[in-house]
Formats: structure tokens, C-alpha cells, sequence
């Protein structure tokens, strides 16, 4: 599990990554732009990124939204002011300032989250699950005006809150209309 540490600030980037090694947390790379972070994720994969609110070349906002296509969290560590114009739900919050305690804790928890996640493939899926997935998704397309590729990571979101299979979220979508 890759864990890319990403501040404009060399101190910032240096005591977070510091932090994280002394409690048994592998950093892979300390960077200082969104650019370098999404480099380092595409080539190693799935990954947690703890981060800033801005880079010189990027927001926070704007690199995870880069990173969406990919297995990457999110995790930035701001002023609470500034986490506040956070738009993106899929982006994890830590208000600084913050007990060491919290960060470790927050970051051990996005390692648990991205251990759990497995992405079943289209193959092992039944035709049934493809089938209630679709309708869900289709239904979210009609009822809350989603586009498709919003619909879809609702499900996976709903997914990995609940601890359940995309195709079990599915079906709680449809339940909850259909009653």
C-alpha cells in the first residue's frame, strides 16, 4: 500500500512523513506538487495520499479528481476554514491542528478501507447482481438526475460505508424506491 505524503512545504511534508515511519506507516514519497503525487499513484497503483489544501500546480480538489479513475484516497489535513470549501465528499478531513494520535489513526483507518476494498470484476459477477446494479443505477440516473459515472461511484461510496457488495448497495437503492 503505497502512502504519498503531498505540502507545498518542505517542513510540512517532512514532519508528516516523519510522523507517519515512526509509527510503522511506509511513506513511499514525500511530494511537493499534485502532479508529482498522481505520477507516483498511476505508476504504483492503489494507494493513500495525505495531503494539503492547494500545491503550486494544483488544488487538492483538482488532484483528486485526477485520481478518481484510480484507487487512491484522499486524506488532506487543513485548517478547519478551508475544509469547509471542501466540495468533494470522497475526500477525507483532519482539521489542523491535530494530535499526532489523530493523524496516525486517520491514516491507519484509510489503509484498513483500501485493504477491504476489492473490486469484484465484471466476470465474477452474477448475471443477477449486473442486472440489480444497472437498475440502481439507472434508477439514480431518473430519479436524481446522476450521470452514469456519478451514479456509479454513489454505489461504491454506499458500498464501502456500508461494508457491503456493490450489487447488496444496489439492492438497497432499489429497496428504498421501490417502497
Amino acid at each position: 500500500m503505497s502512502i504519498i505524503v503531498v505540502f507545498e512545504s518542505e517542513k510540512d511534508r517532512e514532519g508528516i512523513a516523519s510522523l507517519l515511519e515512526k509509527n510503522g506507516l511506509s511513506v513511499r514519497c514525500a511530494c511537493r506538487t499534485g502532479q508529482e503525487a498522481i505520477r507516483v499513484l498511476k505508476k504504483t497503483g492503489r494507494g493513500i495520499v495525505v495531503c494539503g489544501y492547494k500545491f503550486p500546480d494544483m488544488t487538492a480538489q483538482h488532484m483528486a479528481r485526477s485520481l478518481e479513475r484510480d484507487d487512491a484516497m484522499v486524506l488532506m489535513v487543513a485548517k478547519g476554514t478551508l475544509l469547509d470549501l471542501l466540495e468533494d465528499d470522497s475526500i477525507f478531513r483532519l482539521s489542523a491542528p491535530f494530535r499526532p494520535s489523530e493523524l496516525v489513526g486517520a491514516v491507519r483507518m484509510l489503509v484498513q478501507l483500501q485493504r477491504r476494498r476489492t473490486r469484484p470484476s465484471a466476470q465474477t459477477r452474477t448475471e443477477d447482481e449486473k442486472q440489480r446494479i444497472s437498475r440502481a443505477k439507472a434508477l439514480l440516473m431518473e430519479r436524481e438526475h446522476f450521470t452514469e459515472d456519478q451514479a456509479h461511484r454513489y454505489l461504491q461510496r454506499l458500498s464501502m460505508e456500508t461494508s457491503q457488495k456493490l450489487s447488496e448497495a444496489a439492492g438497497h437503492i432499489l429497496a428504498s424506491y421501490e417502497s
